[in-house]
């Protein structure tokens, strides 16, 4: 019997970008695997179809981080725990839990199973499915929602760009406030794509931004245009002696990958001497696509000039809009 792969984990990560969780159910036995996989794991049967996640959910177990347990690329999520939580349609997963706090742990640990719903957070360059409870007080009482502050009215400029970022960025204008962070407004680097876009001339190679980006590394994209038959030169290196390493993974360097090096200098204006097979392409840095396109709109939008790099320095949405208020003035 033939079996029709399909590209789950693009599947996947796309619908998380339309603020959709996706999960596989058996056709067979009607049980349901997330994250989503080919076959069932409870009757064998080998195709699943997709199926939308309600996003309800309990924990049945709960673990407390310690102060030194926790991650520094985690900062933008916390508080958080970990727990053993069970989704409404079956799947058992070990996941975060947003919201747990020192204070409401020995609640929730007593009220166990305790209820949770999936979240869709941004993570980097990426969405991905957390969990989280309703905000409560250490009794278990509903917290209350902050005050807001008495501060002057927004400014229709600001009511303006949050709309203009969320139909840029596909997000809701409602998540969106003057103290957003224009740094955490994700999207791939326009040098990037750029460089991307020179694959086909330089390599005769078509690779789409996606492809390229989940190479993550200048020898890993090497290897993609090679058609992933080149093995990655920095496993030829770490296998050489320490004293001979470096003239051996020059050596075994291939021509795809020292011309990959020239074209990211190029484009970077960095030393090609400075990049190696397992250089990290995230690390080479440039304005998002999105953002440049969304600076291009605000001539239209409010009869304002502004550069990307006056944009990009306001740091903020509120920032962004104080400076296109001072442009009009």
């Amino acid at each position: 019997m033939a079996i029709k792969l399909e590209r789950l984990v693009k599947t996947y990560y796309d619908t998380l970008e339309e603020g959709k969780v996706l999960g596989r159910k058996c056709p067979v036995c009607g049980n349901v695997e997330w994250p989503p996989v080919y076959a069932c794991n409870a009757c064998g049967a080998m195709e699943t179809e997709w199926c939308e996640m309600s996003g309800k959910g309990e924990i049945i177990q709960l673990i407390q981080p310690t102060a030194m347990s926790l991650k520094p690329a985690y900062k933008h999520l916390e508080p958080y725990a970990y727990a053993w939580v069970k989704c409404a349609e079956g799947p058992e997963r070990n996941v975060m839990i947003r919201g747990i706090t020192r204070q409401n742990a020995a609640y929730v640990r007593a009220h166990l199973p305790y209820p949770v719903h999936m979240e869709i957070v941004q993570m980097n360059r990426y969405k991905t499915c957390v969990f989280a409870i309703d905000p409560i007080e250490a009794d278990g009482t509903p917290a209350k929602a902050a005050e807001p502050a008495a501060a002057a009215p927004v400014s229709g400029t600001l009511e303006a760009l949050k709309e203009l970022f969320a139909q840029t960025y596909g997000v809701d204008a409602a998540t969106l406030s003057g103290a957003t962070l224009l740094e955490d407004m994700q999207g791939p680097s326009v040098k990037f794509v750029g460089l991307v876009a020179r694959l086909e001339d330089e390599f005769d190679a078509v690779i789409s931004v996606t492809e390229a980006s989940a190479a993550k590394t200048i020898g890993g994209l090497a290897a993609l245009i090679d058609g992933g038959e080149a093995a990655p030169a920095e496993s030829a290196a770490a296998a050489a002696p320490a004293d001979t390493a470096s003239a051996a993974g020059a050596e075994e360097e291939s021509e795809t990958l020292q011309a990959l090096k020239e074209l990211f200098a190029k484009t970077y204006k960095v030393d090609a001497s400075t990049l190696k097979a397992d250089t990290p392409m995230d690390s080479l840095e440039g304005p998002s696509v999105l953002f440049v396109g969304l600076v291009a709109r605000l001539e239209d939008e409010f009869d304002a000039v502004i550069s990307v790099t006056e944009a990009s320095a306001a740091k903020t949405i509120g920032g962004l809009a104080k400076l296109v208020d001072a442009e009009r003035e």
